[in-house]
């Protein structure tokens, strides 16, 4: 059985993500509870 492990976000290293152009206000996503997720438009 192989196992994957999650790894979990951080608020400021998700909002370091925005402020270097690794997401953008066209990725709809949003941080919750440590993991990224895609928005619905």
């Amino acid at each position: 059985m192989t196992f994957t492990k999650v790894r979990l976000w951080k608020v400021n290293e998700y909002h370091r993500m925005i402020e270097h152009g690794i997401l953008t206000t066209r990725d709809q996503v949003e941080l919750l509870d440590g993991q990224i997720f895609e928005m619905s438009p």
